[in-house]
């Protein structure tokens, strides 16, 4: 089971290239990269969706499924830390502990 959501993870954490056409069909089961990618967004409601490691059903059922969002204007983080230089290894270290 453990290995099964590691490996999940590691696939819809990728940036493989999969045809949107296999996605689609994948989806319908599944969670494939592009699903999640919503999940992290900025916007609210788009990161308030997705929750699915492995099957998208879970989404489906509690309301929480998100699939038409445009790839290419999703923005990925966290808004409060949007400086990309301020975020070394030791200053990522230090989050935690700040305000």
């Amino acid at each position: 089971f453990e290995i099964l959501i590691n490996l999940s993870v590691q696939f819809h954490h990728s940036a493989i290239k999969i045809s949107p056409a296999f996605q689609k069909i994948w989806a319908l089961l599944f969670v494939p990269p592009f699903l999640h990618r919503i999940h992290h967004s900025l916007i609210r409601k788009e990161c308030d969706s997705n929750y699915g490691v492995i099957f998208s059903i879970w989404d489906r059922l509690a309301g929480t499924l998100k699939i038409d969002v445009d790839q290419e204007k999703i923005v990925i983080g966290t808004g409060s830390h949007r400086n990309f230089e301020e975020l070394d290894f030791w200053r990522l270290q230090l989050i935690p502990f700040k305000k």
